[in-house]
């Protein structure tokens, strides 16, 4: 179950405990949301303790989106791996570093960080479930549920509920038809 220390801990793990280790899934951190400075607007000028946290805890923070990355860098302090960086007011995520451990995304007040499977490609990156009028009107690269992702896909691997798209991995063939589809360019192909 070590995600970080992945097959090899697994292996020595189990040799020490006399069992047989099983398959560990490479997991990685992405954040769910592209609202950058060019892309989302700000409530006020934040000039508090620089935190996330602390942000949040001030009227849930100060971008006009209520789902969005603050950008405060909590995430980056949680890291062990220097895999998360704070750029343009958006945390990122440097996929050949990050360990899939789950600090950074138990740091975010928001909960813009998800843990998932390595092997995903296409990624809803928003976190608004608001009506998609007010997403736009927070920021440009928010879902807004318009549903051409899910008519697009073959497989009817994804779904939109409460006014945001999800992906169900399992069905999905990676085809890219939802990216190409999406008018507002909320979902992407990661990895």
């Amino acid at each position: 179950l070590c995600v970080p220390g992945g097959a090899a801990a697994a292996d020595a793990v189990a040799a020490v405990m006399g069992v047989e280790a099983g398959a560990v899934e490479s997991k990685k951190a992405v954040v769910v949301c592209q609202g950058t400075h060019e892309n989302a607007k700000t409530k006020f000028a934040y000039e508090g303790v620089q935190s996330c946290a602390a942000c949040a805890a001030l009227f849930g923070g100060d971008n006009a989106c209520p789902y969005g990355c603050l950008g405060y860098g909590d995430c980056v302090k949680a890291c062990n791996f220097g895999a998360i960086q704070v750029v343009d007011g958006v945390a990122r995520v440097d996929q050949a570093k990050c360990t899939g451990c789950g600090a950074c995304a138990e740091a975010c007040p928001k909960a813009v960080i998800a843990i998932q499977s390595a092997s995903t490609k296409p990624v809803v990156l928003c976190h608004n479930t608001e009506k998609g009028g007010v997403t736009r009107k927070e920021c440009t690269t928010g879902c807004i549920g318009c549903m051409k992702c899910a008519r697009t896909c073959p497989q009817q691997a994804i779904t939109v509920e409460n006014n945001l798209a999800k992906i169900d991995h399992e069905k999905c063939i990676d085809c890219g038809a939802c990216v190409e589809a999406c008018p507002v360019h909320a979902i992407k192909a990661i990895g």
